[in-house]
Formats: structure tokens, sequence, C-alpha cells
């Protein structure tokens, strides 16, 4: 077991900003079919504006991590927190898609630079908190994601309201953000240029970049269309998928928050254990089944996304910057891609069928995995 030492507050803030990027995370996926409704888009439209969302994903972070090992965490933290915020209001009080576009655009930038710049928080604080950290704040986010929804549901909440209330989340938190003190990146970061090059000429490294891309593909296939593909199969479920999904990953974050570990298995495992849970989700099941597969499918996610990061910014700490933004652009591309891949599949083939698919990508990703070098 690790030692119980206090979160400093640099890592309690950060927990604070994924708790609340987790609140419109599961919010968002719960809403999207009615946002899709209110803006006159079908299943593809709305995988497409979720893509949409991740674009700034596939380059801005990365930027900004290199400056962020330069200046420091805390102004580049803050700076996208406040972006975050406007663009949740932008989109609240969109009226048509393209308007809508700009505020996800701006989500985009201020969710993906926040969660990489935390990740490089707990690389900056050593080994104690590198992957403890990631899988802590990851556990934090994962509440959010199983609260908002269900409050959602509860209060009968307006989606545009409810991203009114995501971004008073971060109105609050700016704050909190501009009067923590952060550790200082290394200096060897900050004096070399060339941490880029080193990264993308590492196989590792590029084999994780791989693996985070095909993650990012599987969460968002399920998360944005899970809803769908159980709505289309019951006429009423009595609780949110998502919500359960969000829950299983929050146990498993947890648990894996408070032992240590090897990511090499526990990646491989998880991944091969994920390509299954898809290809079961896609079949005929009674609804107590699915509901519970939902949660399982959670909890096998669970340490995937965090232990890849971590794994990127332990094997690297003098660029973790850097590492942690490219992990994101691999959010990015995979966030990108996949939703409007899922979206297109779904409507020439079918949700069953493109369940199926990201089964395969699972595969694919639990291989990349094993291949890695420890």
């Amino acid at each position: 077991m690790l030692t119980r030492a206090r979160p400093p507050r640099s890592v309690v803030v950060c927990c604070g900003l994924m708790f609340a990027y987790g609140c419109f995370l599961g919010g968002s996926q719960a809403v999207i079919e009615r946002v899709g409704a209110s803006l006159g888009l079908d299943v593809a439209g709305v995988g497409a504006l979720v893509s949409l969302q991740f674009l700034p994903a596939a380059f801005v972070p990365v930027w900004m991590g290199r400056v962020a090992d330069r200046v420091g965490r805390r102004p580049v933290l803050a700076a996208f927190c406040a972006l975050f915020g406007i663009g949740l209001l932008i989109c609240a009080a969109a009226g048509s898609a393209p308007v809508y576009a700009v505020g996800a655009i701006l989500i985009g930038s201020g969710y993906s630079v926040c969660e990489s710049g935390c990740c490089a928080v707990m690389a900056d604080l050593g080994p104690e908190w590198n992957a403890r950290g990631v899988n802590l704040s990851q556990a934090l986010l994962c509440l959010g994601a199983v609260l908002s929804p269900a409050l959602i549901g509860l209060l009968g909440v307006p989606w545009r309201a409810a991203y009114c209330g995501f971004a008073a989340l971060y109105a609050i938190l700016l704050p909190l953000l501009l009067t923590t003190s952060f550790p200082a990146p290394l200096a060897a970061a900050r004096a070399d240029r060339s941490g880029l090059k080193i990264l993308l000429r590492s196989a590792a490294f590029v084999g994780l970049f791989v693996v985070i891309m095909l993650y990012v593909g599987m969460e968002t296939g399920f998360g944005y269309f899970i809803e769908s593909l159980f709505s289309s199969r019951f006429e009423r479920l009595p609780v949110s998928c998502v919500s359960l999904y969000w829950l299983g990953m929050m146990a498993s974050r947890f648990v894996f928050s408070s032992i240590k570990y090897r990511a090499k298995p526990v990646l491989a495992a998880g991944f091969l254990t994920s390509a299954a849970l898809f290809v079961a989700l896609a079949l005929p099941l009674p609804a107590a089944a699915a509901l519970i597969l939902c949660f399982v499918t959670g909890f096998a996610f669970g340490p995937l996304w965090s232990t890849v990061v971590a794994e990127a910014t332990a094997r690297f700490p003098r660029y973790a910057g850097e590492a942690s933004g490219l992990m994101s652009a691999g959010c990015g591309v995979g966030g990108i891609v996949f939703p409007a891949l899922t979206g297109l599949a779904a409507r020439q083939l079918g949700l069953t069928a493109a369940f199926m698919a990201l089964g395969g990508v699972a595969m694919v990703a639990g291989v990349v995995c094993l291949f890695i070098r420890d």
C-alpha cells in the first residue's frame, strides 16, 4: 500500500478541476441527444459535433505544455480554466450548430489543457504522486461524471441550464487556482527545447500515444452512444447507463490510486477485457444484465487512461509538460476520429455493429500494449 501522505494543495485543486470537468463530461453525454434535437442534428451530426470538441486537443496542449514547462503550470491552467467556462456559456446560448461549434472548440481547448496540465503537476511532484495523483484526480472526474447525469435527470434540468451550471463551477475554481502554489517544472525542461524530438523518437512513447488515441475512441464511442443503443432496445431503464459506467470507473480509479502496480499487465488486461465487454454489449441482453455490463465496462476502463499518461510522464520526467501535452494530442486525435466514425457506422450499419467495431479497437490497443517495452 502507498503511504497516506496528505495531498498538497496543488493536488487538491487539480482534483477540483477534474471533478468539474467530469460534471461536464457526464452531463453532456447524458443530454447530447437533446442538444442534437435542439440544433436539428441526427446521430451522425451529433457524432461530428462531439468530434469537433476534440479538435483543439490534437495540438493546443502540446503548445501549452511547452509553455508551462517554461513559465509554470499556474498561469496556463488559470487561462484555460477561464476559456473552458467561456466556451460553456457560448454553447448554452447557442441557437444553431455553428454557434455551438465555436463554444465546443473553446471547451475542447480548455479541458484538454487543464487535464494535461494537471497530469504534469503530478509528475512535477515526483514518483509518490505521479500515478497515484493522476488516478486520484481521474477518480474525482468520474465522481463528477456520476453525479451530474443523475442530478440532471432527477431535477429535470434543461441542457442549457446544465451548461451554465458547469460554467459556474469553473468560476469558483479560478480564484483557487490563482492563489495556489504549484511545483516548479524541472530546470532542464525550461532550458531544453529538444523534448518533442526525444519523445517522438521513442518507440515506447509512440506506442503509448497510439494506445491513448485508441482508448479515447473506445471511451467516446461508449459514452456518447450507449444511451442511444439501449434506448432502442428498452422502453425505460431505472438508472442512467452513463452514470453506471462512470460509477464503475470511479470505483476502479480509487482502487488503483491506493495500490502500486505494474503498468503493462494492467493495460493489456484492461484493454482485452474491454474488447470482450464491447462484444457482450452488442448482444441482445435483459435490461439488468445490460446495466451490470455498463458498470463492469467502466471498472475495466478505470486505470487505462491514468496509467498510460502516468507512464508517459514517468518515462520522461524532464519533459512532463510536453509528454502530457502529446498524450492529450493523442486523445484529441481519437476524439476527432472515433465519434464521427461511430456515428457514421451507426447510421449505415446500426449501433450494434458500431459497438462490435469498438471491441476490435480495444483488441488492437491491448495487442499494442503487449509490445511496449518495460
